[in-house]
């Protein structure tokens, strides 16, 4: 089956004898001359150059291939086609070997695949040396008058490369994940051997900021709300991974992964009101043994120290996420208090739902990733505030002036796990105003409260506290400002005592 995409065609090569599941890119030239990207893997090598023929192209006029990755489902046919027609190969440097000598890629696939390996992949030729060209990131060249940049997208695979095409279509291989024509759901790719999800997730960054106008995915087609799929590809990042992790914290064997996985999946195309034909296309494109593997592969060889439990002390550097609205004061002091290579823990993110928050510049400034949380409902602000925390690895989340309640499911999920300083001595004075309301009282004494969040308004359990004397004629903003002192020596103290699992030292 051919897909006309305008100003390029995308073959339809059915994998495991389901359309709409591995594709090649077809672009053309003059003369009936051509290239492509991507070509499948070696048992498919038929419908390939059927769908070339269908084109009303030979083969012979094949001058150029371009693969994203070396993976046999995207590069098999790459030296088969070089040694027959003379076409040129060309592929990100760190593949190069692989392709001039395909017997570890071959073996590794292999390993892979099991029994499956001959009926759905085959073994790839090698490239002949005088036809490969290895490309860099950021090289830019043109083939049949369109224009490529090459972005190096690590995190499915090290040897990863997206194609940039005259500045508005981007074929991103297995870099965007998977996802069939029609539908909404994206599923993360996540095969071993070299999966790595904080590369991936600077590689989707980079995709991201070019806003392409199209995607155009291996596996499987062309879409146009870039921005859109980028963000789900994300969360899924993290929902899979943290399912993963969950079961690998319970001691979990790769059978109860793998029931684990599945369970999610399914209940997610099912929610997406997926047909029973395209969830049978996103089980063969990715099979939920091999995503098992390749999540459980990322956890244990690159963030083992997710593995132990989360309580503290955790036995190692605790990871601090800050989030903020205002000027970033307690930010200032957490920063002081816990740099980067602190042995007790370090502020390793800052989030803000104020675009024009100062926590944010005082962020920029010490080197510390700072995010702005999009508008609209509490719920999209929580889902990219909680996908940020996942990303970044984060034990411990401080608020520090951030003026809106959390909700019961957002707590629930961190729970134990995050601060919150309210500048009143708790239980007095909750909520908003709290300096006006102490002098409306009376107070001979107020102060700040450093306490765990739970579902209600300044409700959860003090940690520690500072007293701050009420002098005659104080107004809200002189008791705030000496307030404000006493909050920066506060908050750093209780943190500290949390990490070291409530010890006072």
């Amino acid at each position: 089956m051919i897909h006309d995409l305008g100003d390029t065609f995308l073959i339809d090569m059915p994998y495991a004898r389901r359309e709409h599941t591995m594709g090649a890119y077809v672009l053309k030239g003059e003369d009936g001359r051509f290239m492509l990207i991507e070509c499948g893997p070696r048992v498919l090598l038929d419908a390939l150059l059927e769908g070339i023929t269908r084109l009303g192209l030979s083969p012979e006029g094949l001058t150029d291939l371009i693969v994203t990755h070396i993976h046999l489902d995207h590069a098999g046919n790459a030296g088969t086609l070089a040694r027959r027609y003379g076409t040129r190969v060309h592929a990100f440097e760190a593949g190069r070997d692989h392709l001039l000598d395909p017997a570890r890629l071959n073996a590794s696939s292999r390993r892979t695949y099991g029994d499956s390996f001959d009926a759905l992949m085959g073994e790839a030729e090698a490239v002949p040396a005088d036809r490969l060209t290895a490309f860099r990131d950021g090289d830019e060249f043109t083939l049949h008058g369109r224009g490529f940049r090459v972005l190096h997208t690590p995190g499915h695979s090290g040897t990863h490369a997206s194609l940039f095409v005259d500045g508005r279509d981007l074929y991103t291989g297995d870099s965007a994940g998977i996802r069939m024509p029609g539908t909404g759901y994206v599923k993360p790719a996540t095969a071993p051997p070299e999966i790595d999800l904080d590369a991936w997730r600077g590689s989707i960054a980079r995709m991201q900021a070019l806003a392409p106008a199209r995607i155009l995915l291996t596996h499987f087609g062309a879409f146009t709300d870039a921005d859109a799929h980028f963000t789900s590809l994300r969360r899924q990042h993290v929902l899979w991974s943290r399912e993963v992790l969950a079961g690998l914290r319970a001691d979990e064997d790769e059978e109860q992964l793998t029931d684990r996985v599945t369970r999610l999946s399914e209940a997610q195309m099912e929610e997406a009101g997926l047909s029973e034909e395209d969830r049978e296309r996103y089980r063969v494109s990715s099979d939920y043994v091999m995503t098992v593997g390749g999540l459980a592969r990322y956890w244990r060889k690159l963030q083992p120290g997710a593995l132990g439990s989360s309580d503290f002390p955790l036995g190692r550097p605790a990871r601090i996420a800050v989030v903020a609205s205002g000027r970033g004061s307690n930010l200032a002091a957490l920063i002081r208090e816990f740099p980067a290579g602190s042995p007790l823990g370090e502020v390793v993110l800052v989030a803000s739902d104020n675009a024009g928050a100062g926590a944010l510049e005082v962020a920029g400034s010490a080197g510390i990733p700072a995010f702005h949380l999009p508008g609209g409902s509490r719920g999209e602000r929580e889902q990219e505030l909680d996908t940020l925390l996942h990303e970044h690895h984060v034990d411990l989340v401080c608020l520090a002036g951030y003026m809106r309640l959390l909700s019961p499911a957002f707590v629930a999920r961190w729970r134990g796990r995050i601060l919150n300083i309210h500048p009143s001595l708790l239980p007095a004075f909750r909520g908003l105003d709290p300096h006006a309301q102490a002098l409306e009282a009376g107070a001979s004494e107020s102060g700040c409260s450093v306490h765990v969040v739970d579902e209600g308004m300044d409700t959860g359990e003090v940690l520690l506290q500072r007293r701050v004397s009420v002098l005659p004629g104080d107004t809200p903003a002189t008791l705030a400002a000496r307030i404000l002192e006493q909050e920066h020596i506060a908050y750093p103290e209780a943190v500290k005592r949390l990490l070291n699992g409530g010890d006072q030292t």
